[in-house]
């Protein structure tokens, strides 16, 4: 099915951007108070000086004028966005600036009148101020349309940050899904290519170890999604993984577990220690007739989960190269705690090959 990327959203204000009514009273009560000392301060020395109380009139009644009209300004910037520089816009925003200008005036005059009881006509008060307030209330238009053009800017831009970081964490998440999901071919192709060579063989230890790849499988399978797990469910899938080798080699192979209790509630990335320890089976166990041990250990130490896969069997290569098993947990490591890890291959003494993993502790 063929779908159609959406449209990109014209720059400007988001329609979620709705200031609460309870932070603009507040804004604009509190740029009157300042108004207020203004007014009475500057016409102290005149003939006949303002009252505090006629100045907090003046001051009031603008402010809360100006505070309605802030509303029908928050719609044209959402209808007509200056981001954009289209001159319809411009245009737009020059006429309404006039129609703010001569309502903020006509209001003021008019509630000033009622207030005051004043005789003059209401008429000649409107003309008067028209002259005197006119140009500054056209700037006050301005000033909330540059501020609301800020804002638009600043959630524009905070949107874009957030849709980056959250394309960024789904493409990790994928990459994340492909990595594991490159384990189960790659552990189902082994592991069938050992029943093929048992059916001829050994029959019966063939059908035992199909029992297990299927317990272990359903097991695999339950989360797809998941890509961390506790290290005791890790632990039980590591165990069945054993269980299908020992139908293999029999007794040759010796397993110990050393785990330290306090660390079986830790999460760790699903599926890690299973290629470790197919690792250590194929290239430290196989290839010895005697056969040898694999030690799985963890501890928690300085804020830190260490968990090891230790054989005595042939040792590193004098060229160790990393398979798809050793390469994929690298990978994964590596996208799900960046710096905050330590993946180490060397050698287990006295004889053998040792890996090591630290990752954060966390449960």
């Amino acid at each position: 099915m063929k779908t159609t990327p959406p449209r990109a959203q014209a720059p400007g204000l988001p329609g979620s951007f709705k200031p609460k009514w309870h932070f603009l009273f507040a804004t604009w009560t509190l740029l009157a108070l300042a108004f207020t000392t203004q007014y009475y301060l500057s016409n102290k020395g005149a003939q006949i000086p303002r009252t505090l109380l006629t100045s907090a009139r003046l001051a009031f009644t603008e402010w809360y004028l100006l505070g309605l009209l802030f509303y029908p300004t928050l719609w044209m910037c959402r209808r007509f966005p200056i981001d954009s520089l289209q001159w319809r816009n411009l245009a737009a925003h020059v006429l309404a600036g006039l129609a703010f200008a001569v309502v903020h005036v006509v209001a003021y005059v008019a509630m000033d009148h009622w207030i005051s009881h004043y005789t003059a006509s209401l008429f000649e008060s409107v003309q008067f101020w028209l002259i005197r307030r006119f140009l500054s209330d056209f700037l006050y238009y301005w000033t909330f349309v540059l501020a609301l053009a800020a804002c638009g800017l600043y959630f524009s831009f905070k949107d874009r940050a957030y849709r980056a970081m959250e394309l960024e964490a789904r493409l990790s998440q994928s990459q994340l899904q492909a990595l594991k999901m490159q384990l189960h071919p790659h552990f189902l192709f082994n592991t069938l290519n050992t029943i093929a060579e048992l059916v001829h063989v050994d029959p019966d230890a063939a059908d035992r170890m199909i029992t297990q790849l299927s317990a272990l499988l359903r097991t695999a399978l339950e989360a797809p999604n998941v890509q961390e797990t506790p290290l005791s469910r890790e632990l039980e899938f590591a165990q069945g993984y054993l269980e299908i080798e020992r139908v293999r080699v029999g007794d040759r192979l010796t397993v110990r577990f050393e785990i330290d209790p306090e660390t079986l509630s830790a999460q760790v990335p699903n599926l890690i220690l299973q290629p470790l320890i197919e690792n250590a089976l194929r290239h430290g166990i196989a290839p010895c007739e005697r056969g040898g041990a694999i030690s799985i250990r963890a501890q928690r130490a300085n804020g830190s989960l260490t968990m090891e896969v230790l054989d005595d069997g042939a040792g590193l290569p004098a060229k160790p190269r990393d398979g798809v098993g050793l390469s994929n947990c690298r990978a994964r490591l590596a996208q799900l705690y960046g710096e905050d890890h330590r993946f180490e291959i060397g050698p287990n003494q006295p004889r053998g090959a040792a890996v090591r993993i630290s990752i954060p502790f966390k449960t």
